[in-house]
């Protein structure tokens, strides 16, 4: 009876995905074009050939066709060893090296021998059907889609300067590898996590030559990917990048609140956000009320876990007291990210690893027994990135944190309200992520232990250059402190907020195509105005 369920929701949901298609159709044949991207070639490589992906750039694609651009849209159908989508928890059996030699992680291709069960499958041959709908759907004499398979049957690449640059695509293998087998740990040792990473070399080096594809057959003028990170998506990102070709990442995101379903198109990649250059300008405006008002009912909405993620991170939270006692001059909480997700080397850590990073804290709080030390798991690790390794369950295999009395482990399903715990905190050490610039804006003074980060905010947070002026800060934790506190209101708080306001507002354009639940695109409530084009995206992409 439960498969019976399980198919008839299937079939539901098919029918319902199937008819908004044919809603959507009648509104783009209905659509009024012009030519305000005439003469340019935008180029989105989208890679994954399914719908839970594909509607979201292709739709910004189809509004960009429509407004004049001539518009290539780039899909793998089976030349990449995988799509950076998958972790090996998503797989039935133990993978050996032998699987991997038998068959494709790619989803392009049915490999019900190693993935999980019939329903995968099941999905799969809806989605091809859908995909067949959806294709006929955006053609428009202004926009082509091309598979890699036709891209790769040409004989095009034969005088790329691919190999003298081969070496610099070790880095992509490695944060697909890391995102793959969960785990920053790597043992090339190992015959599968050898295995994996050269199928994610092959990976980047197909990413590399699709960026030179782009630039010198297709030349672009723009071209836009999904993640621009790891070896399905990095090289050619980074190839673009540093041709001076105008090259963005569009990252789908959760309305503030709102009923609105929006993205972010940003000239960089999420991780290294602060190196953007769209940010680099925008530093130097002054920060007005109409900034101030908007970052502070977004603060309100997500302290009171109304927005998407923190509704789904911290399910009915509980207040977490701190007994304040007189033995402690100050509290301080450490909150490490999910050790393997977005592991790139781009950047720029001061530490070796983010073990170093532990041990080194760790010693030095363990010599200071004046100061209490909080270290605080990311609840992601049992909720939307389950199965991930516990970073409580690491620490402890190298102390006993039993002996350590001032130092104490919260473990990832603690269901700790995190924005009252933070405020009972007198300093904050992030490795990088959203807290590096929330701690700030609450008042908390806060290290990074990264460098060009998501967070990293000149005059925000306190971003140490190396790991001695890390352990610097922390030895001068009473200038730190108080140098935070005297010039927040007239100081860092005006460039927190700078930061916030850039992030949330000026890279915002509208996805109609988004749902909120869990990340993915349920169907089309679409209006005809929804087909005009917005006046952020024409003043981002030009």
């Amino acid at each position: 009876m439960l498969r019976l369920n399980k198919f008839i929701k299937l079939i539901k949901t098919w029918k319902l995905e199937f008819d908004q298609y044919n809603n959507l159709e009648k509104l783009f044949k209905s659509a009024i074009k012009n030519n305000k991207f005439r003469n340019k070639t935008i180029v989105f490589n989208i890679v994954r050939n399914n719908r839970k992906y594909f509607d979201n750039e292709a739709y910004i694609a189809k509004l960009l066709a429509l407004n004049g651009a001539n518009v290539k849209i780039l899909l793998d159908d089976g030349i990449l060893s995988h799509w950076d989508t998958y972790h090996i928890d998503n797989f039935k059996r133990n993978l050996k090296v032998k699987d991997l030699n038998k068959y494709s992680l790619n989803p392009a291709y049915k490999y019900r021998n190693i993935h999980n069960g019939i329903w995968f499958l099941a999905r799969e041959f809806i989605n091809k059907v859908l995909m067949k709908k959806n294709f006929n759907i955006y053609k428009d004499e202004n926009l082509e889609i091309i598979f890699y398979s036709r891209i790769f049957k040409q004989d095009l690449f034969k005088n790329f300067n691919l190999f003298p640059s081969i070496n610099d695509l070790n880095k992509f293998a490695e944060s697909s590898t890391i995102r793959f087998f969960k785990t920053p740990f790597l043992e090339y040792n190992n015959p599968i996590i050898k295995k994996f990473f050269i199928l994610s070399k092959r990976n980047a080096i197909i990413s590399k030559l699709i960026g030179e594809y782009s630039n010198k057959i297709l030349n672009s003028d723009i071209f836009i990917t999904s993640h621009g990170i790891y070896s399905t998506w990095g090289p050619a990102f980074e190839y673009l990048k540093r041709k001076k070709i105008k090259s963005y990442v569009i990252v789908p995101r959760f309305s503030h609140g709102k009923k609105e379903k929006i993205g972010l198109l940003v000239d960089t990649k999420m991780q290294t956000l602060s190196k953007s250059e769209s940010w680099k300008k925008f530093s130097h405006k002054k920060v007005t009320k109409d900034m101030r008002k908007k970052v502070e009912n977004y603060f309100q909405l997500r302290t009171n876990f109304q927005i998407e993620d923190t509704r789904v991170l911290f399910k009915n939270p509980e207040d977490f007291k701190i007994y304040k006692s007189k033995d402690f001059d100050y509290y301080v909480g450490m909150f490490p990210n999910v050790i393997w997700d977005g592991n790139i080397k781009d950047r720029k850590n001061i530490f070796k690893t983010r073990l170093d990073w532990f041990k080194t804290t760790i010693d030095f709080f363990k010599k200071n027994k004046n100061l209490r030390l909080y270290i605080k798991s990311h609840p992601s690790e049992v909720t939307v990135l389950k199965n991930s390794p516990r970073i409580s369950d690491i620490l402890q295999n190298y102390y006993d944190f039993s002996k350590i009395t001032n130092i104490s482990l919260i473990p990832p399903n603690s269901r700790i309200n995190t924005y009252n715990f933070i405020k009972q905190l007198d300093l904050g050490i992030v490795y990088d992520g959203t807290l590096g610039i929330e701690m700030p804006y609450l008042g908390i003074p806060t290290i990074l232990s990264v460098k060009d980060g998501f967070s990293t905010i000149e005059g925000g947070n306190f971003t140490p250059k190396n790991k001695s002026e890390y352990l610097n800060y922390l030895n001068n934790i009473d200038h730190l402190i108080n140098k935070f506190h005297a010039n927040y209101e007239k100081y860092y708080l005006d460039n927190i907020i700078r930061y916030i306001y850039w992030y949330l507002y000026e890279n915002k354009i509208k996805i109609p195509t988004l749902r909120n639940k869990k990340n993915q695109m349920k169907g089309f409530q679409l209006r005809k105005e929804d087909l005009k084009l917005e006046k952020r995206l024409l003043e981002i992409l030009n």
